[in-house]
């Protein structure tokens, strides 16, 4: 390969592994809904019974703004707060939500009641998330003795670490969708017909961000191919000038 070859190689190389990079760094985008003053456009959707949920703006006793709450039932119900239509712009879609749970679980440690994370990407219907990515996980599966709509799914169940005294947990879950892809995710809460938690609300959200393409890191191996590409072009820039 004669030397003005190589030279072009590596520096189609090294603009290729660099235009990499900035193509990951620019995906990347966040957006942030903490409902201190409006909804978000988020909405609720009765899918089986009555509960719903509702906004409001302010603060607790605690300080913690209101944001959606979701009340309990005692009877088979399973509602959803769902989130507006957003678009994939690229990578991993990381949802992170601040929230309060105190669902109807046992003595017996049974989920009775629970929220469930859900998301659909285009047409499809909304599908519950097995796991978090990070954060506050799921508790339990939700018991299917009592008829609960969401039962057998993972989920928040029981009261949230703290949240007798105002204390908010993080949960965070990552999508996959393509680029332009629409989507949306929702907060599921079910109840069956054995009781509920007290007191009111079962589950509390204030804040939601929406991350993509922060994650989307090009492998150790485009690195190193970035460097090497940016060290040949040196060492025959300097071959170049030891020859002259």
């Amino acid at each position: 390969m004669s030397m003005s070859v190589m030279r072009r190689v590596f520096r189609t190389t090294s603009v290729s592994c660099f235009a990499l990079v900035l193509a990951d760094r620019a995906s990347a985008q966040t957006t942030v809904f903490d409902f201190a003053t409006d909804n978000g456009g988020f909405s609720s959707q009765s899918v089986t019974g009555a509960p719903s949920w509702a906004f409001s703006t302010g603060t607790d006793f605690f300080g913690n703004r209101l944001g959606w709450s979701l009340n309990g039932s005692s009877t088979v119900a399973r509602t959803r707060l769902v989130s507006p239509v957003l678009t994939a712009a690229g990578g991993p879609i990381q949802v992170t939500f601040s929230h309060q749970f105190n669902f109807d679980r046992g003595v017996d440690l049974l989920c009775r009641d629970g929220g469930v994370f859900t998301s659909a990407v285009g047409t499809n219907p909304f599908t519950p998330s097995a796991t978090t990515s990070s954060g506050q996980a799921y508790v339990a599966l939700i018991n299917g003795n009592f008829g609960n709509p969401l039962s057998g799914s993972s989920a928040f169940c029981g009261p949230s670490a703290n949240n007798q005294i105002g204390q908010f947990v993080e949960s965070t879950f990552t999508l996959s969708a393509q680029p332009f892809q629409q989507f949306r995710f929702a907060f599921e809460g079910g109840f069956d017909s054995a009781g509920r938690a007290i007191p009111d609300p079962n589950w509390r959200i204030n804040r939601v961000t929406v991350r993509q393409g922060v994650a989307v890191v090009p492998e150790p191996s485009t690195y190193a191919l970035l460097a090497t590409g940016l060290l040949a072009v040196i060492g025959v820039q300097r071959s170049r000038k030891r020859s002259v």
